[in-house]
């Protein structure tokens, strides 16, 4: 995955802090955190909110820690989005990142419980039913912890901003900002749970790649800069190339005419030709579209190819029907098969 991959080797230390939710055992006796949880939790020690209940232990935890996270202020929605796009990062298992255990372990927390770490949930069911649930948190242990995963995601965050830095203008730069902003995201939350956990802390601690909106702009900056040069062969009054204009920007791309320092280049062959079926009053007209988008260097990325036939009374009429359906398997995102498609999918295969 890029050149970044030689900066992640060790670059996180095992996070030894449990990280799933830990359910107690059920209990005959109402135990003293359900009616006075702050004298079993002095609020000094622990970061803990008043108990909840539901019908059942899913629900009760769930709500617990809901508002566990609330006390937090985590922004839930960016911290799991963050996660997915890490998960699947992950997945594979063929890069560094997919080696790293600690880093797993975020993401994987991450998406099933609200963004928080070190999470222990107490719970107990009562003889009618109801199921009465506690999240909590360490103010000691977490801190320490959420205070060293910081460190380490910001020493992988900075290695993966100096490697874009290396490659300015590429889709391998393209590649470790998307990575490194996700990261971001999550230590950014990491950061407002240890300014509750322990104010003096968080005072100590800084980071280097500022928070996730530079780390965005950095991405958005270099996006901005790669420049695709589109070369047509065929093409029926520009129509095809706006069409591959408008993918290209609406990723953020720039696209150009002519040569470019270190741009990349969409090389496209572009006919329509009559096509003559028997027994047939209508006139058909076939398109012919071959694609591939080139580096610098000549090694080409992907590849893309497309062809169909429309029929009309008038071949004119049809030609023009054809050219429409053409542009249509360009920039038809809702198209699995369609160009902007393909080109996304690519641009998620460098995540992986």
């Amino acid at each position: 995955m890029g050149n970044y991959k030689k900066f992640l080797t060790g670059a996180f230390i095992f996070f030894t802090l449990v990280f799933s939710a830990h359910a107690a055992p059920k209990v005959e006796k109402q135990p003293k955190w359900v009616t006075d949880y702050s004298s079993v939790y002095p609020e000094n020690e622990w970061v803990v909110v008043p108990v909840v209940s539901a019908p059942n232990k899913q629900a009760a935890e769930a709500n617990a820690i809901g508002a566990l996270a609330a006390v937090f202020k985590v922004d839930v929605q960016a911290a799991s989005s963050a996660a997915q796009s890490m998960s699947q990062t992950l997945s594979n298992g063929k890069s560094e990142l997919g080696k790293n255990s600690s880093l797993a372990s975020q993401t994987n927390t991450s998406t099933s419980v609200s963004g928080l770490m070190g999470v222990v949930i107490d719970s107990w069911t009562s003889k009618d039913g109801t199921v009465y649930a506690l999240a909590r948190i360490n103010r000691k242990s977490g801190a320490a912890a959420y205070a060293g995963i910081i460190k380490e995601n910001d020493s992988v965050i900075l290695a993966l901003e100096k490697d874009a830095a290396a490659n300015p203008g590429t889709f391998e730069a393209y590649e470790s900002l998307a990575v490194a902003s996700n990261l971001a995201v999550l230590t950014d939350g990491y950061l407002e749970i240890l300014s509750v956990l322990n104010p003096a802390v968080r005072a100590s601690v800084t980071v280097g790649y500022g928070n996730a909106n530079a780390v965005k702009r950095l991405a958005l900056d270099n996006t901005r800069s790669i420049v695709i040069r589109i070369e047509i062969k065929g093409d029926v009054n520009g129509r095809i190339k706006k069409a591959f204009q408008e993918v290209f920007t609406k990723q953020g791309f720039r696209t150009s005419d002519a040569p470019a320092a270190n741009a990349y280049t969409l090389d496209v062959d572009f006919t329509i030709s009559p096509v003559d079926l028997q027994g047939q009053s209508n006139k058909f007209a076939r398109y012919e579209l071959n694609a591939a988008i080139g580096s610098a260097g000549g090694t080409e990325l992907f590849a893309f190819s497309g062809n169909s036939r429309v029929g009309h009374t008038s071949y004119s009429e049809a030609e023009q029907r054809t050219l429409r359906r053409a542009e249509s398997s360009i920039g038809d995102i809702d198209d699995e098969e369609s160009f902007t498609s393909v080109f996304n999918s690519y641009l998620v295969s460098l995540l992986k």
